[in-house]
């Protein structure tokens, strides 16, 4: 039996709050000692140092992340404001408007409500007043800009841009530290764990095993499809039925541009614009997301309406896939997979979710294949590898309605024609023959200054399809944002005021019709 330990409540008003502890010297003494074996040891002084300085980093990143939140909430306020005055300025405030111009109008009085911070008590005293004079319809635009302006700048951006790269570089030196391990116990592994390898190709085999099993339990399982009907069943009768009554399916691809000192906040909000006029797609795949970039999307009201795939913590930038919650409600984050590519020397990989979409499943898949860096290296040959690799995967995959879409970077003079198998289509090249479809282009895209790159159409949806047929496709963000302009500098020490557009890129936005 353990220590007793006898608790007296004293009747008396004076001491009743009391509570009188008689316990054993022994307990006593044996819990001072377990106290005394478990309080850290000092810490040197370098240890001291590192974890101080850890520590301002930290609070560094803390207070740049709030400046930039509050600077986001204030530039939409700002925006709505400026939006809803020039509206009334150009209808003289007496003028009928029609009911897309009174859609539109409600969207502009909306836009303070589409950033939603968190957390919500770091909120600056200006951001919160730009914020209620656009809400309320109260104070100048200018004012309100003003207000916005204020307490953020690059600074800000480059001091969470330094705190990421100081954990990666963390990550990395851990990594390395822990390669040694692994490489011996991946070749005890190849031996049965009995002895080493043998020979330096056997110990190579194992290490490539071992990097694959690695690859392939960071990737959760995909989702398994439902399992199809007899034909001629009942329940073949209703799947059927269930596909031909399905609504319509639409999804956005968009290589965001991962240059955050480019009015990341502003082209994010144009982002969400377009995501909001094309009525919330079903599907949405994004390239070169960073992490400013995911943080700064995921406090926009939009984002609510979305599962998003779970995103690489230890990576500069990457792709993410999202869905639309009321499309799949049952739908959850276990259900995306991710496989890396074997021959990417860039971290590139396929990234890809089955949801069920009116009782019919649709794989979804993006990526953003190996990109070109003329003139070292084009990576042609990488691209064709993976296209052909994401490609076969998703053909395997035996679903009926397959979509991959992103940046391939694909340059058909360069990589020649995609191989894709039978039932297979490209959207754009199906939907509009014979038109050019770039989403690179210098020339139309007023935000890139070298006017001399020719028009590269990047960006693709490729898709096979039993339940639904193509119904439209349509570049998007491909005008300039009002009143944003960035300053470009060259190599040769010029500089030159451009517009901004949401990225570097066009996106694509299909329609798919139910069959």
């Amino acid at each position: 039996m353990g220590d007793v330990v006898d608790l007296t409540l004293s009747d008396s008003d004076d001491d009743a709050p009391h509570v009188q502890l008689r316990m054993p010297a022994a307990a006593s003494s044996r819990e001072q000692d377990a106290a005394t074996a478990a309080a850290p040891a000092p810490a040197s002084p370098q240890e001291a140092a590192a974890a101080a300085a850890a520590a301002a980093a930290e609070e560094e990143e803390q207070q740049a992340r709030r400046r930039i939140m509050d600077f986001a909430r204030g530039k939409a306020a700002g925006s709505a404001a400026a939006r809803a005055a020039a509206a009334a300025a150009a209808t003289g405030g007496g003028t009928n408007m029609t009911d897309e111009d009174d859609d539109d109008d409600a969207a502009e009085r909306g836009a303070v409500k589409r950033m939603k911070l968190n957390p919500p008590d770091t909120a600056a005293p200006d951001a919160d007043a730009a914020a209620a004079a656009a809400a309320s319809g109260s104070g100048s635009a200018a004012a309100a800009a003003a207000a916005a302006g204020t307490g953020f700048n690059n600074s800000d951006l480059r001091a969470l841009h330094e705190a990421r790269m100081r954990r990666q570089q963390q990550q990395q030196q851990q990594q390395q530290q822990q390669q040694p391990d692994e490489g011996a116990k991946q070749q005890e592994d190849a031996a049965g764990g009995s002895e080493p390898a043998s020979t330096p190709a056997a110990a190579a085999a194992a290490a490539a095993a071992g990097s694959s099993r690695r690859r392939r339990s960071r990737s959760p399982p995909a989702r398994p499809a439902a399992a199809k009907p007899a034909a001629g069943s009942s329940a073949a009768a209703a799947s059927a039925g269930a596909g031909s009554s399905s609504s319509s399916i639409s999804l956005l691809t968009y290589n965001v541009w991962f240059k955050e000192e480019v009015a990341v906040l502003e082209r994010m909000t144009g982002l969400g614009d377009i995501i909001r006029r094309a009525g919330l797609p079903t599907f949405i795949c994004l390239q070169e997301v960073t992490p400013l970039i995911l943080e700064v999307l995921c406090n926009m009201e939009w984002w609510q309406q979305y599962v998003p795939s779970p995103h690489p913590r230890d990576m500069a930038y990457f792709t993410l896939l999202l869905v639309k919650r009321s499309a799949d409600p049952s739908l959850g984050q276990a259900a995306f997979s991710h496989r890396e590519f074997g021959n990417s020397v860039m971290g590139r990989g396929l990234r890809s979710v089955s949801a069920s979409i009116g009782g019919q499943q649709v794989l979804v898949a993006t990526s953003h294949l190996e990109s070109p860096i003329p003139p070292q290296a084009w990576y042609s040959k990488e691209r064709q590898q993976q296209m052909a690799e994401a490609l076969w995967s998703l053909d395997e995959a035996a679903a009926g309605n397959v979509l991959f879409a992103g940046d391939m970077n694909w340059d058909d003079k360069r990589d020649g024609a995609p191989p894709l198998p039978n039932s297979w289509v490209d959207a754009w090249a199906t939907l509009q023959p014979g038109k050019p479809g770039a989403t690179y282009d210098a020339k139309s895209n007023p935000m890139l200054p070298f006017k001399g790159t020719p028009a590269l159409r990047l960006d693709r949806i490729i898709c096979k399809l039993r339940d639904w047929r193509l119904g439209s496709i349509e570049l998007v963000g491909n005008q300039p944002l009002p009143g944003v302009t960035y300053s470009h500098r060259f190599r040769n020490g010029g500089s030159k005021e451009l517009p901004v557009l949401p990225s570097d890129h066009f996106g694509l936005l299909l329609k798919l019709e139910p069959v």
